[in-house]
């Protein structure tokens, strides 16, 4: 790239200094601006600001870098796509910040204008690189379109191909914002392949949804049925992952020849522009193979010439992103957005997990059925069991854990979006492995420990340092004193008992001072303990909900009864002793909080 910096006072004064790696079409771009010097000590270019309209046409086929500022990705604009739904059956009204107040089509109300032009986009796109940032709904927006086009009759089945941590999730957002049914493809080869036979034989379905993984191992199978019976769309989902096309995933989604084809990212090309290629071609436009579309666009340089140092004919690749990509920035939206969101990202746990969990919760029951506790001592018995749906390490088991690696993908794809992350644990072992595990992002961490004055500094660190991404703390260290509003992400890796800790919690973000729009997420296990607590707080598993109001109440006996018969499913409830447990109660209502 061509990094210039503007040092002028104004028009006739001062000078532009530019600095790029070597290449001989850069050097003769500088000489012909007037005035152009080389300054061979430093290492750079120099002219009179005067001269600046010269230099800009001089390096017009070249990507130029101003004053430091991030290179901002186009795509096509936004204003020239209608802000009310283009599909018949379909309606929308606004109120005065762009919000939807009415409408019809919709299962669910879509955010703002930004979401209906969305919407509009994907179903007037065949293909369509949907490049929004996090949290503006591409989930959400996508599922509208499908419902949308299979009630025109443009498609009938299809694929969502996502992250193995994010099947369930996309499940149920499909069926929250939609009446498409979905089906999950997990599982063992042979679970896998009874579910195979499954979609051939039932046209009910809609959506199957399957992980990058099992896509590759099982693209022979899935080629077969898309002979037997029309694949008609395809939806890759956190789509940066098949950029590489010498990748085994890469390659394997040209497999199939889809008619709808939607690719999902916050981050399209965080690296550089030739990402761009892999979406191009899937999308059926004629680039070329890799190295064609590279010789037409890159600047190599470098060690044996192998390394991007530039671009050159950028005016074409802005062309083709006007054409291919929709992408709006979280901070351009924030009227259209509700001020804190909450969604729950479900995992379910492999075979090793699972089996210390039965086992763990078997030796709870054995002890349950035998023993007189009390409350308290029951919620400590179930406590073990959050501790192998967090880390198996934890009790001395050998397994991986399905939510850390949800975890991992989660902070990942945020920090590429270039924001901040809070990651809340009950549990001070689980945050001191974070912390050890984070270490590359230089996280911040409060724990018990952490006297006044270091936590007032790891406070500053977090707020102030942009070296600093991660917010690692323990959820009873945190609900008071600290204000995190760097930080537009807040991850609680495990739950507390009462809605009152966690909104406590998450508060260290919204707050006064945040000036961004919120996202709160819950891991939760499948088939687990973190379900049922959840559901004892009150916090449905939705994209968005609402905080509605707050009141004082107590956990009865009866909660916990039902609580731990849910969990344990075994008939030694009546050993609980009546012992009432006080929590603030926090009733969260489907929608966004907006104060």
């Amino acid at each position: 790239m061509i990094y210039a910096h503007d040092l002028s006072y104004n028009k006739y004064q001062g000078i532009i200094d530019v600095r790029f790696k070597y290449h001989p079409l850069y050097v003769e771009a500088m000489k012909q601006v007037p005035t152009a010097h080389y300054d061979k000590r430093n290492d750079i270019w120099t002219f009179h600001a005067y001269y600046r309209k010269e230099f800009e046409q001089a390096t017009k086929g070249f990507l130029v870098i101003w004053d430091g500022k991030e290179y901002e990705i186009q795509g096509m604009d936004e204003e020239k796509i209608p802000d009310y739904p283009l599909v018949p059956g379909y309606f929308v009204s606004y109120d005065e910040n762009g919000r939807v107040v009415e409408w019809k089509g919709f299962k669910t109300a879509p955010y703002g204008r930004f979401q209906v032009r969305g919407f509009n986009a994907l179903v007037t796109h065949q293909h369509l690189l949907l490049a929004d940032d996090t949290g503006l709904g591409k989930t959400a927006m996508t599922i509208y379109a499908l419902e949308a086009l299979k009630k025109a009759g443009e498609i009938s089945q299809g694929l969502v191909i996502c992250k193995a941590t994010l099947i369930y999730n996309w499940v149920d957002e499909i069926e929250k914002h939609s009446d498409l049914k979905a089906i999950p493809i997990i599982g063992i080869k042979t679970k896998r392949e009874k579910i195979y036979q499954h979609l051939l034989s039932d046209n009910s379905w809609t959506v199957a949804v399957i992980s990058y993984e099992t896509y590759k191992a099982d693209l022979e199978i899935l080629k077969w049925i898309a002979r037997k019976k029309s694949l008609d769309f395809c939806v890759l989902d956190e789509a940066h992952k098949t950029k590489n096309p010498h990748s085994q995933i890469g390659m394997a989604i040209h497999e199939i020849p889809f008619k709808y084809k939607y690719a999902l990212t916050a981050t399209p090309m965080p690296n550089n522009l030739l990402e761009i290629y892999n979406y191009a071609k899937w999308f059926g436009y004629n680039v070329g193979n890799y190295y064609q579309f590279r010789n037409r666009f890159a600047l190599m340089g470098g060690y044996n010439n192998k390394e991007v140092i530039g671009y050159k004919n950028i005016d074409s690749i802005i062309n083709l992103l006007k054409m291919i990509m929709l992408r709006r920035l979280k901070k351009d939206k924030l009227k259209e957005l509700p001020d804190i969101s909450f969604k729950v990202i479900k995992v379910e746990m492999g075979r090793e997990q699972q089996k210390y969990y039965d086992a763990v919760k078997h030796e709870i029951i054995e002890v349950l059925r035998t023993t007189k506790v009390t409350n308290a001592t029951a919620l400590a018995k179930l406590t073990r069991l959050q501790q192998v749906t967090d880390y198996p390490p934890l009790i001395g088991a050998d397994a991986p854990s399905a939510k850390l690696e949800a975890l991992d993908e989660l902070v990942e794809s945020m920090i590429e979006s270039k924001e901040k992350v809070i990651i809340f644990s009950k549990f001070r072992s689980i945050v001191e492995m974070l912390e050890q595990r984070y270490e590359k992002y230089n996280p911040a961490v409060i724990h018990g420990e952490i006297d006044a004055k270091e936590r007032q500094n790891q406070v500053k660190k977090f707020q102030n340092d942009k070296s600093c991404w991660v917010f690692i703390g323990s959820s009873p260290a945190c609900r008071e004193g600290i204000t995190l509003t760097a930080a537009t992400n807040v991850i609680f890796y495990d739950l507390e008992w009462t809605p009152a800790d966690v909104e406590q919690a998450y508060s260290r973000a919204y707050r006064i001072g945040q000036k961004n729009a919120v996202n709160v997420y819950f891991l939760i296990t499948k088939n687990s303990i973190d379900e049922h607590v959840l559901e004892v707080i009150n916090i449905k598993n939705h994209v968005s909900q609402s905080v509605m109001g707050t009141n004082e109440n107590t956990i009865q006996t009866e909660t916990i009864r039902e609580l731990v018969y849910k969990v344990l499913m075994e008939n030694f409830i009546k050993n609980l002793q009546d012992t009432p447990i006080h929590y603030r109660k926090v009733k969260i209502m489907e929608g966004s909080k907006r104060e």
